[in-house]
């Protein structure tokens, strides 16, 4: 039990989404070097092949300059409000409000411009110019190599070359130069400079970002933990002393001693990120990339509006007719509304989980229209245990006419009795986790007297079935089902069976509790009692998780399903003190993963610290969109390996698992430890939020109402 009032109130927070842009939305080219924004708050983008302004909607409008093609490399906006474009050695300035003139003709490719004491800099490849009136006249040549970048305040004035920082000093102006062979300075490529309100000089090298104080003390990637080692090539600030960076692995954001890394593809369309811009309010992020440009805004939601919105996608995206509710399959890459939800071979466990998410909703807010969600996928779990024509055998999925893989002579896929549709065989212990987990909360919080006889009916069918089968399920073959096993003598004696042992005896335990608690009838609890006294039934749940090193985690959710529908029914203490000891065994071992689900469950039932902060704060990163985008981290600095995966046959993976928003989506099912993953043709259903917030919700963890 909860004590009083005992929740968490998170408040509304920043959600990220994206939009990208390539040349299908009127970029010249998506081959994109930089991107800034006017004094009007007109966000302008160089690419390959000219210069574009975004028309504030949904495209890029492309602006011509001496031709249609030009490489256009810098922009730059002076404090007098004029927008500056260089375009190879030509310097052109914003003349009217869609037009551009041609100001200057410098040696050698422009690079940057800055302001200092006053003054107008512009600085090529090789020379420095300085703007006097209207004209742009030689200042100072570039000693030490090509010229990167340049940054100014209104003290001092860097130009950074390729393995060199020289300053602007002196009463007649000269350059002093910073070389590494005689200071601290990295020794690498400088690529991006910028300076703080406090005076530092923040240098972005191919070796990371480094922050300078303008005497002798360097900060690196390699002194302090915080800074990105990631190659750096463009810094920007935000009004709350954040920092954006273009790096070679996506836009970097620095904020309160914290990095968060938004990488390709989730975020941006490349990891090769050439410039940022930030919007005057911060609401918005642009990144340029060779592979086009992408738009990052904010928005403030709490937990219930982001609740809402997975519930809209799942009844527009993953929701097939009868109801069942899973993932979704594109068929164009990244493009939601291509393809078709996909039938898997656990749609009842996926569809019974989204029906454990609207009980627990239902039962918070009464609300009509999620029960009727609820009704609806609950008749379609009720015909996969009738679609067989085997008393107590369920279909794992169906398929009708017209859906993808009819009729295509599988071998486990079967035609119904009634020739309507196919169901698929082989049903295994998820199948049966999902039924019960999702079967007994919609009874209990939701069910109608005639539901309740009907999943009474079903529910006690497939335990029959089973006790009948000698604790198996046996299929359309006569056969045994791979993974359906819950025999004592198999579970207990055969060494090949170690990682079901404990898991299996937990969900055995979990079908006769709640087959008793709907039907009343003593057979199921003797059993139940049997199992415990002779068969050790208990004892094995006492610790039914396997430490595997996070390579599988399957029996995760197994795991944490049983238990739960377990503890909400079971009533006797000295039954749950053993259920409690698999619980705190299973969740110290996952607390590292801060899987929100499976900390409210711990939370709900031992009414112990569950790391709610970080429960909700796994709520938080989980992105609005659930594509599962191609995402490479492998090549990101600075991340910690494991290598215990080796002892199982697998590749080593992250010692510690990547915010939500970092890395691919999953479940609960998959791995949070994996560095890459995704292909862009594949849609996880919101359930994976759903249900835990609902079930936190439900248990009074999380409130909203203040």
């Amino acid at each position: 039990m909860r004590i009083e009032n005992s929740y968490y109130s998170s408040g509304k927070f920043q959600q990220r989404t994206r939009t990208f842009f390539t040349e299908d939305n009127g970029l010249p080219s998506t081959d994109a070097f930089c991107v800034k924004y006017d004094t009007d708050g007109t966000l302008w983008a160089g690419t390959a092949k000219g210069l574009a302004y975004y028309d504030g909607k949904k495209e890029f409008k492309a602006v011509a300059l001496d031709n249609n093609e030009q490489k256009v490399q810098m922009l730059y906006c002076s404090n007098d409000g004029s927008l500056w474009a260089g375009s190879n050695n030509s310097l052109y300035i914003k003349s009217g409000k869609r037009t551009f003139s041609k100001v200057f003709e410098a040696e050698s490719s422009i690079v940057g411009m800055a302001e200092h004491r006053g003054s107008l800099f512009l600085l090529s490849e090789e020379m420095l110019y300085l703007k006097n009136d209207d004209e742009f006249t030689m200042f100072k040549g570039v000693e030490g190599g090509e010229a990167q970048c340049i940054a100014a305040n209104d003290e001092q004035l860097y130009v950074a070359t390729k393995n060199a920082l020289l300053a602007l000093s002196g009463k007649r102006y000269h350059w002093k130069g910073i070389l590494p062979q005689f200071s601290d300075l990295p020794d690498s490529v400088f690529r991006a400079v910028s300076f703080d309100g406090l005076g530092h000089l923040w240098v972005g090298t191919d070796d990371g970002l480094c922050i300078y104080d303008n005497t002798s003390y360097w900060m690196t990637p390699n002194n302090t933990a915080t800074l990105p080692a990631e190659a750096v090539r463009d810094i920007v600030s935000d009004k709350t002393a954040g920092r954006y960076f273009a790096s070679d692995n996506g836009v970097i954001y620095m904020k309160n001693g914290s990095l968060k890394y938004l990488g390709a593809r989730r975020w941006v369309p490349s990891n090769n990120v050439r410039s940022v811009a930030v919007s005057q309010d911060d609401k918005t992020v642009w990144a340029a990339t060779d592979k086009g440009i992408s738009c990052i805004t904010y928005c403030m939601m709490s937990l219930q509006d982001k609740a809402e919105h997975y519930q809209r996608l799942i009844e527009k995206y993953h929701t097939r007719a009868g109801g069942y509710v899973t993932s979704r399959e594109l068929d164009r890459y990244e493009d939601i509304d291509s393809g078709s939800v996909h039938i898997s071979d656990n749609d009842g466990l996926w569809t019974q989980r989204y029906i454990g998410a609207l009980a627990f909703k239902y039962a918070v807010t009464g609300d009509k229209k999620t029960l009727e969600l609820a009704r609806k996928s609950m008749k379609a779990m009720i015909y996969l245990t009738k679609v067989t024509g085997i008393p107590g055998f369920t279909a794992r999925a169906i398929r009708r006419p017209g859906e993808k893989g009819y009729g295509n002579g599988h071998h486990e896929w079967h035609l119904a009795p009634d020739d309507t549709c196919e169901w698929l065989c082989e049903t295994s212990s998820d199948e049966m986790v999902g039924h019960f987990y999702g079967f007994s909360l919609y009874y209990d919080l939701c069910a109608n007297d005639e539901e309740k006889k009907e999943i009474k009916e079903a529910v006690c069918g497939i335990v029959d079935h089973i006790l009948t089968n000698n604790y198996k399920l046996i299929d359309h073959d006569g056969l045994q089902t791979t993974w359906a096993v819950w025999t004592p003598e198999i579970l207990n004696h055969d060494d090949k069976l170690v990682w079901e042992k404990g898991i299996n005896s937990l969900e055995m335990l979990s079908f006769l509790k709640v087959a008793y608690h709907m039907s009343g009838d003593e057979k199921y609890d003797k059993v139940y009692k049997d199992l415990i006294k002779k068969h050790h039934y208990l004892l094995n749940a006492a610790e039914h998780k396997i430490f595997d090193g996070h390579v599988t985690h399957i029996d995760d959710n197994l795991g944490f399903l049983s238990v739960t529908t377990l503890l909400r029914l079971e009533k006797n203490e000295e039954i749950r003190s053993l259920l409690m000891m698999g619980l705190e065994h299973h969740w110290q071992y996952e607390r590292i993963e801060r899987f929100s689900h499976w900390n409210f469950v711990y939370g709900a039932f031992t009414n112990r610290p569950c790391d709610i902060d970080l429960a909700v704060q796994s709520l938080r990163e989980v992105p609005l969109s659930l594509i599962c985008y191609e995402i490479i981290n492998s090549t990101r600095k600075g991340l910690e390996y494991d290598t215990e995966q080796e002892l199982w046959g697998e590749k080593p993976q992250l010692k510690h698992p990547l915010p939500y928003d970092e890395r691919p989506a999953n479940k609960g099912d998959g791995n949070p430890f994996r560095v890459d993953g995704g292909n862009g043709y594949f849609v996880e259903s919101g359930v994976l939020y759903l249900l835990p917030y609902w079930f936190a919700r439900y248990y009074k963890l999380i409130d909203e109402t203040k």
